[in-house]
């Protein structure tokens, strides 16, 4: 098991099922666990490979029916939501889409969070505040400061070729 001693307090933890995102990986019918630390995400169970995801190196955190919307506070539908989406570089910094089952919540198992309170533990704790995507300082005004700043994130993998070109040419036509 990894040492997470050093990465801050357990805040909570929630039982979920693998689908896709990490190489070689086969999605497993057993659950695992997620558990919520002041300064990342941490997985770890039987048959699956211990992970620490830092917040600071999170591009996208979803949580939808189909693991294609938005995680809005606003909008959710808590009684069909049961997919987790984390887009974030490993440590070679290359992109991730990690995607998760949020198994149906058993009125039993009283050891783990639901859905529900995953979100409210994440909006108490200003998780999303930590995230890479909300690190990103505003754009400088200046077209050769911006495009400096896409070559950052383009080289991050936060942005793909094409994003990256579009922009910068864009950025060019201002000078």
């Amino acid at each position: 098991m990894m040492d997470v001693h050093n990465k801050g307090t357990v805040l909570d933890m929630l039982a979920v099922k693998y689908v896709s995102g990490l190489t070689g990986l086969v999605k497993m019918r057993k659950s695992f666990f997620m558990q919520l630390y002041t300064e990342g995400f941490y997985f770890f169970g039987n048959n699956f490979p211990s992970l620490w995801i830092p917040y600071n190196s999170v591009i996208d955190f979803n949580i939808s029916r189909d693991g294609l919307g938005l995680w809005n506070q606003s909008r959710i539908d808590t009684h069909n939501e049961r997919m987790i989406d984390i887009v974030y570089l490993n440590p070679d910094r290359e992109k991730v889409s990690l995607k998760l089952e949020i198994p149906p919540s058993s009125p039993y198992d009283a050891r783990f969070i639901n859905r529900d309170n995953l979100k409210a533990t994440m909006k108490t704790h200003r998780i999303s505040d930590k995230f890479m995507s909300a690190t990103v300082p505003d754009s400088p005004q200046n077209p050769l400061d911006q495009i400096e700043r896409l070559a950052q994130l383009h080289k991050a993998g936060a942005l793909t070729d094409q994003e990256f070109q579009s922009k910068k040419e864009e950025l060019l036509k201002r000078l």
